[in-house]
């Protein structure tokens, strides 16, 4: 039977599940670099730590020993980040499932690789560890990830699942190792000595992390599964022999908390309310333990869920238990409201309440808890504010007085997330918790014109409309109202173009006909009843922008003749436009955007000097529309500016100058409308920002290309520098800094021309860290990452030579390949990360890639790599044989050739070297024998030769060299033409031919 807790209230060893040992402290002897670098970890400063692993892993000073902690940092540095994306719960933050379990399998494969590598060394125990706890790490992810509906929808729940069993057993097997290890160790020492404590200390950490392991691998699978129930069985066994060494520590905590888990799993529910029960007790604040609050706290939120989970079936006995349980939090935690784990604690507590009919005392629970968090910072009020929005759902709000300034916090809290179901729960919310008309002013309208907009978002257009005439209905009942008249003044028009968009979509004729009858009364009755609305337009108005939105759209796919023709139509329509109508002053606006348009028209068909009239005119014509005077408009400084066309105009002149740079022929023309935009920006710059929305965006970027186009392109990237900088999350950012990255790469590859590659590689460099921004910024606000982006980022790092960053970013592009089903562009990115790890010297993972690609039979893979490296003595019909059965791609046998001429680790790489070089040389075509390409394969088989005679001190080696190059190479001008294709291979010709001289 399990023992109870006997001890004093931890008296004894006073550390928990997630602080018992560290895993760079389980080593014995710490390194003082790696100490450093970890403690930067631990603090959160990942970049710092991560050069700092770097530098241990690159010293040619340090030993063996110390490299290898340098690469076990790294690996840590890789279990951070998939940890920090996989705790990332925010839609617009989070990253695609896919790319998330990318960074496990990294991580995994990192400290794999560690752990296989480094047999004997002090911190394979805490590696070992680690990986495990990777594992668990992803298990947790995967189970939240089902749970949200997260997953792919070429992903099963079940596939995920079978894959969360799979991992706990390896990381089962990892664990069982180290305790068996750790079992032995503490047998050798003597009880009650300073080592027997640390040996017992080792030995406990991880027998609890393998009893975690078994608990995840049953609760992974489906309840009854055969493989499932015995991991449970099998840790409650596990945990009964555990507790006769940790009772009364912190870690026989954990083990209750974990019993009670696996008896809930097992359908045991007494036994699991008990354990519960007793690991959120035992412990009280009054002990000082910050690690026993933490798992007290966390078993009050569970012992909730595990009582709401097994109610439906065994009855509300066990709510009962559980209520009277947490009637004891406020008395042994008082400070519990203040961290994320008693506040989560008392959302479980809600949630109980409202099982057991208490929906009052719920309600004013959990807004409780949301004032806490958002007072704490804790983002627990992300959690409270769905647990909330699910009791009202439940049932109203029983008699709680509900705060509708805290709800539409929340609300628009998921509005800003693009939760947008969220959101319009939590506005429904807002309009149930205001009880007066005052309450009704302030949050409860505004509400109701965000529900219709979220609708919208949302592509549920009929749901929109009704929200928005919803608001429509209540100002006719009350036009007095100042905040009806306002929302009103552009609901009904989104009602209309709701009806608009349903209609769009609509396959249905009738149905169809039906609803744009709906659409156009809703239209005039808008007009009617908002005349002075910046939205109203009379229906010929209407008409107008019509045709030039279609003409737009046509203009946009290509059709630029029929763009043409429609604007045409578009400016008959707008001759037609009473004098009268409140839109009259922004048709000259209008018309000179048309001219501006119909230039792009013209520039697509081919004709530029009717594009660059058409952009001159368009910039003559909004001047003109500027420079007249009419009488100020109604509303606010930018509405007024928007009703009466400025900043359309204003866009018209900056737009135009900008392509007209692009249209110009010339350079000096380029040059000249950039200045011109310069000047016009200085001129119109804050007229533009205060009448356009986004203007000071615009601004910004077409700042940056003028500085650009006049080739200042330091000062386009200082003004992008800073704002970036000063927001990382402009709107505009990304594009940006990838324009100012473009140009940058062209500057570097003028450097290239010009032998300074040095210089180059700084400009490479810089480019690449603003991709990288731009890049991490779209992932972040997409959610999505397009491989091919990842990989042109890793070129970018190639050339500057950073091939760490390169690699990086390779294996990311190489995971959303796999990930999208797109075998070609991952086998040819496969193929270019082989090459990097080749130019990083990863001799050991690149060649055996690339074996297996030169002879994908495995059968056949053997007695190919046999032959050639058995000797240099292969005939025509060999190779004519061999190519039958070796990949005919060229990339392939030449990277192969080269790792193993760099590699050299014995006679046969030189041996594999010369018989590949040999191949290449033989099919390579006869019309390409001078070719760079040609004679890249003649140097790798003479320094194959002169390598394998410096390994072996074989003259035949130094005569096939100096034979090769004689025979070959040197012949009258031979020498000289080679060296004009491959600028440098006449000086390696020579010294391949003087060296091999030497040694015979």
């Amino acid at each position: 039977m399990t023992p109870r807790f006997r001890g004093l209230r931890f008296a004894l060893v006073i550390v928990g599940l997630a602080a018992v040992i560290g895993p760079a402290r389980l080593a014995s002897a710490a390194d003082d670099d790696f100490e450093f670098a970890q403690a930067l970890s631990d603090r959160g400063y990942q970049d710092l730590a991560e050069e700092q692993f770097n530098e241990l892993l690159n010293d040619s000073k340090k030993s063996a020993k110390e490299k290898a902690e340098g690469q076990y940092g790294l690996a840590l540095i890789k279990r951070y980040n998939a940890r920090i994306a996989a705790g990332e719960t925010r839609e617009r933050l989070r990253k695609p499932m896919p790319e998330v379990l990318g960074l496990f399998e990294e991580a995994e494969a990192a400290l794999k690789q560690f752990i296989d590598r480094n047999t004997g060394h002090e911190r394979l125990l805490a590696a070992k560890l680690d990986r495990a706890k990777l594992i668990t790490d992803r298990a947790d992810y995967i189970d939240r990830a089902i749970e949200n509906d997260w997953v792919p929808a070429d992903v099963t729940v079940a596939e995920l699942k079978a894959q969360v069993a799979s991992g706990y057993d390896t990381a089962i097997g990892l664990l069982k190792a180290g305790e068996d290890v750790a079992r032995a160790d503490l047998e050798k020492e003597q009880p009650n000595t300073e080592s027997y404590s640390i040996a017992e200390e080792k030995l406990g950490t991880l027998w609890l992390y393998k009893i975690v392991a078994l608990y995840g691998k049953g609760a992974a699978l489906p309840d009854g599964d055969t493989a499932g129930v015995a991991a449970l069985t099998t840790a409650v066994d596990e945990i009964g022999e555990f507790m006769w060494l940790f009772d009364g520590t912190v870690k026989g905590l954990w083990a209750f908390h974990y019993s009670a888990l696996c008896n809930w799993r097992l359908d045991k529910p007494k036994d699991a309310i008990r354990d519960m029960r007793d690991a959120a007790t035992y412990v009280e604040e009054a002990d000082g333990n910050l690690v026993g609050r933490a798992i007290a706290l966390l078993s009050y939120q569970k012992l909730g869920e595990i009582a709401i989970a097994i109610a439906p079936r065994h009855g509300d006995e066990y709510l009962d238990t559980a209520e009277s349980v947490f009637e004891t939090l406020p008395t042994k935690w008082p400070t519990f409201l203040e961290d994320a784990a008693g506040q989560r604690a008392a959302l479980s507590h809600a949630r109980v309440l409202a099982a057991l009919g208490n929906a009052t005392a719920a309600l004013e629970l959990v807004q409780t808890v949301i004032r806490k968090a958002e007072e704490k910072g804790t983002r627990v009020n992300y959690d409270a504010g769905k647990v909330l929005s699910d009791l009202l759902a439940a049932g109203g709000g029983g008699g709680a007085a509900l705060d509708p300034a805290l709800l539409n916090r929340i609300a628009m809290s998921k509005w800003a997330d693009s939760d947008m179901r969220g959101a319009i729960k939590g506005f429904q919310a807002v309009i149930g918790a205001c009880s007066t008309p005052e309450q009704m002013d302030e949050f409860g309208w505004r509400a109701w014109d965000f529900i219709g907009r979220c609708y919208g978002v949302e592509g549920r257009y009929y749901e929109a409309y009704l929200a928005f005439a919803a608001l429509e209905t209540s100002w006719s009942k009350d036009k007095q109202n100042a905040i009806l008249a306002e929302l009103t003044n552009e609901t009904g028009f989104s009602a209309a173009s709701a009806i608009n968009a349903l209609a769009v979509e609509t396959k249905d004729k009738s149905e169809q006909k039906r609803l744009t009858d709906l659409k156009d009364e809703l239209y005039e009755d808008f007009t009617k009843n908002h005349p002075d609305s910046p939205r109203n337009q009379s229906l010929d108005y209407r008409s107008a922008e019509k045709k030039r939105q279609d003409a737009q759209n046509l203009r946009r796919a290509g059709d630029h003749a029929a763009a043409l023709a429609a604007f045409a139509e578009a400016r008959q329509l707008y001759a037609k436009i009473e004098k009268t109508n409140p839109s009259i002053d922004k048709i000259g606006a209008r018309l000179a955007q048309m001219t501006r348009l119909e230039a792009l028209c013209h520039q697509g068909l081919g004709d530029d000097a009717k594009a660059l009239a058409g952009l001159e005119k368009a910039i003559q014509e909004s001047k003109a529309w500027l420079a007249e005077k009419r009488a100020p408009a109604e509303g606010s400084e930018v509405r007024r500016a928007r009703a009466a066309g400025r900043n359309i105009s204003l866009t018209n002149i900056l737009t135009s100058l900008s392509l007209t740079a692009d249209v110009t022929p010339d350079a000096a023309g380029r040059t000249a409308a950039y200045e011109g935009l310069l000047t016009a920006l200085t001129q119109y710059e804050d007229e533009f920002i205060k009448s356009a929305n986004r203007g000071q965006s615009f601004v910004d970027q077409w700042r940056a290309e003028a500085f650009i186009g006049i080739v200042n392109i330091d000062r386009a990237d200082e003004l992008v520098s800073k704002l970036i900088a000063d927001n990382p999350a402009l709107p505009n950012g990304p594009y940006l800094a990838a324009l100012v990255a473009k140009a940058r790469e062209a500057e570097a590859r003028e450097w290239e021309k010009k032998t300074d590659f040095d210089r180059a590689r700084d400009l490479y460099i810089r480019a690449a860290k603003l991709r990288e921004y731009a890049i991490n910024q779209t992932s972040e606000r997409t959610g999505k990452t397009s491989p091919a982006s990842l990989k042109f980022l890793g070129d970018t790092f190639k050339k500057a030579e950073a091939f760490g960053e390169a690699e990086a970013y390779y294996r990311a592009a190489l995971a959303a390949y796999e990930a999208k089903s797109q075998a070609e562009q991952a086998r040819a990115l496969r193929i270019e990360l082989i090459g990097l790890l080749i130019a990083q010297g990863k001799f050991d993972e690149a060649i055996p890639q690339l074996e297996v690609l030169l002879v994908p039979a495995e059968a056949d893979r053997a007695k190919v790599l046999e032959r050639l490296g058995a000797n240099d003595q292969i005939n025509t019909d060999e190779l004519k044989d061999l190519l039958k059965i070796m990949s005919n791609n060229r990339r392939i046998l030449d990277l192969l050739s080269s790792a193993y001429l760099k590699a050299g680790r014995n006679e046969k790489d030189y041996l594999r070297c010369i018989n590949i070089a040999a191949i290449m040389i033989y099919a390579h075509p006869k019309d390409d024998r001078h070719d760079a390409a040609f004679i890249g394969y003649q140097l790798r088989l003479a320094g194959g030769y002169l390598r394998y005679g410096l390994l072996t001190g074989k003259p035949e080696a130094f005569r096939a060299a100096s034979s090769l190059v004689t025979n070959r190479v040197v012949i009258p001008g031979l020498l000289d033409t080679y060296n004009e294709t491959v600028p440098g291979s006449k000086k390696q010709f020579e010294e391949i031919l003087a060296k091999a001289k030497e040694k015979l």
